[in-house]
């Protein structure tokens, strides 16, 4: 039996998003799946992969200043003609998430998907994960920042805050979900 290859691509801000899309990988290797999980980041376009080498593709997506980042979102118009006969899933990480998932949905998933002209198989808004350390890399007007918006997140959600260190925020029912039905998929 020849194993299912899937590619995770994603582009994160502030680091949920690659969370999330290394805890996906994590689950669909545990369940036999190749993947190979890329950071666009720091690639140019003529090193982004191939879609047309893998059975599903997952792209993942920070919102920032209420906008998808870039090169996720050019990824899949660069490749929409390559996803027929794939299995394609898109999720996007935000704290509007929290307060308001189907806000979150309709404006960053539907309408998103709608423009560029895909229907992937599987969508999903996922709340985010928060580091809120020293050793988070985020400059102190930044950490400021999010402290604030995670202050607000944790009031929504009713859990108390970790000033200082790692806040999960995400369903985790939902987000196993996402996997789950990516996979079966498969």
């Amino acid at each position: 039996m020849v194993n299912k290859k899937v590619l995770i691509v994603y582009d994160t801000r502030y680091g949920a998003t690659e969370i999330t899309s290394k805890d996906i990988s994590n689950v669909l290797e545990e369940k036999g799946i190749d993947v190979d999980l890329i950071n666009l980041k720091p690639l140019n376009m003529g090193q982004w992969p191939d879609p047309m080498q893998y059975d599903g593709i997952i792209v993942g997506s920070s919102i920032a200043m209420f906008r998808w980042k870039k090169k996720p979102k050019k990824f899949l118009k660069k490749n929409k003609k390559k996803f027929v006969n794939k299995i394609l899933a898109v999720f996007v990480s935000c704290g509007t998430c929290v307060t308001d998932p189907e806000k979150a949905r309709e404006k960053y998933l539907d309408k998103i998907m709608e423009k560029i002209g895909l229907t992937p198989n599987i969508t999903e808004a996922i709340e985010p994960v928060v580091d809120l350390s020293e050793t988070s890399g985020l400059k102190s007007m930044w950490r400021k920042m999010l402290k604030e918006m995670a202050q607000d997140f944790s009031n929504d959600a009713g859990i108390s805050l970790n000033e200082e260190g790692m806040n999960d925020f995400r369903d985790k029912d939902k987000l196993s979900k996402f996997i789950n039905s990516f996979h079966s998929l498969l």
